[in-house]
């Protein structure tokens, strides 16, 4: 059966308002709690994704990028067959994938970044925080995407060891949702 990320049960409720949510709904994001929370469209519209907000609307864009997964993780470092390449508000880029105690977390050098940047111009325009680059082995290249999916698909990963094929049918059901 098909998963609808968008869908809602009767008790959803905007978590700032407290209004009851339609099928789509927007998400914010509190990078300091780093926790992701429903928002309504009247309280998305109100509330900004710049720096020195709190909570930051998450943008929808799911957008897939050309780049030759096996090589970007080798080039990256990373030990498994996923990571999550986000910026911080304070410029630095840094490279997140599952590790046995949990996600790990690791600054990516200014070389390594801006040879990146130069493969995937896309990079360069993600928002700080709230957006990532999602690079997976079984992946035909890599997707842009609020960090609501990345949340999402490392839930996924922590609840089953089958990651990679789970994390390709997860991202095809999104990309038809949206």
């Amino acid at each position: 059966m098909k998963r609808d990320p968008t869908q809602h049960t009767e008790l959803e409720r905007c978590a700032l308002c407290a209004s009851p949510l339609g099928v789509l709904h927007d998400h914010f994001y509190d990078p300091r709690a780093r926790e992701v929370y429903r928002a309504c469209e009247g309280c998305a519209v109100i509330h900004p994704t710049a720096h020195p907000a709190r909570y930051r609307r998450i943008p929808r864009r799911l957008a897939t990028v050309d780049l030759d997964a096996k090589r970007c993780l080798a080039v990256l470092g990373v030990p498994v067959s996923i990571v999550v390449v986000r910026l911080r508000d304070d410029g630095r880029a840094i490279a997140e994938y599952p590790g046995p105690a949990g996600l790990v977390s690791s600054e990516i050098t200014p070389n390594v970044w801006s040879a990146l940047r130069a493969a995937v111009p896309a990079v360069g325009r993600l928002e700080p925080e709230v957006e990532a680059l999602l690079v997976c082995s079984t992946l035909r290249g890599g997707m842009l995407c609020g960090i609501d999916v990345v949340l999402e698909v490392l839930g996924e990963l922590r609840a089953r060891p089958e990651a990679p094929a789970v994390v390709a049918r997860m991202l095809a059901e999104l990309r038809e949702a949206r």
